[in-house]
């Protein structure tokens, strides 16, 4: 579900080529987004540069998680930081304080899919994240 606010695209910043006249623009509830895969290149180019600059632009609510899911051993601060270098280099995305608030909500879950309590762990992780974030209650799974 979204509501919709009453402020152009881009929250504090300039409006874009829409105007002033702009309709109003929905913002998603809180969520978690979970990333299968994450450790490839779709993410470090595409997804995630993406969901930064939504942020970025006032169209998540606090709180919300973004959790990459994959086989790669590593763990969140790690994968953070992969990710701020490739939005950084790939998608020539400056960050600075707005990614470091946008990383804040990024986490890393290492599964083998292949092994019969990969999901299991998978859900027990999502619970944790969520519940230290207020029970977010919405999932996209990607």
């Amino acid at each position: 579900m979204s509501r919709a606010i009453d402020r152009p695209p881009g929250g504090d910043r300039a409006a874009g080529p829409e105007g002033p006249a702009a309709p109003p623009v929905r913002v998603a509830e809180p969520f978690t987004a979970v990333v299968f895969g994450a450790t490839g290149d779709l993410t470090a180019r595409k997804l995630v540069p993406a969901l930064f600059r939504l942020s970025r632009g006032g169209y998540f609510v606090a709180p919300f998680a973004v959790v990459g899911v994959g086989r790669r051993d590593k763990d969140d601060a790690r994968f953070r930081a992969e990710l701020g270098d490739a939005v950084r280099t790939l998608a020539a995305v400056e960050g600075g304080a707005d990614w470091d608030r946008f990383a804040g909500s990024v986490f890393y879950h290492r599964a083998d899919f292949t092994a019969a309590d990969g999901y299991a762990a998978l859900a027990r992780r999502l619970g944790e994240i969520e519940s230290g974030r207020g029970k977010l209650g919405n999932r996209l799974y990607y």
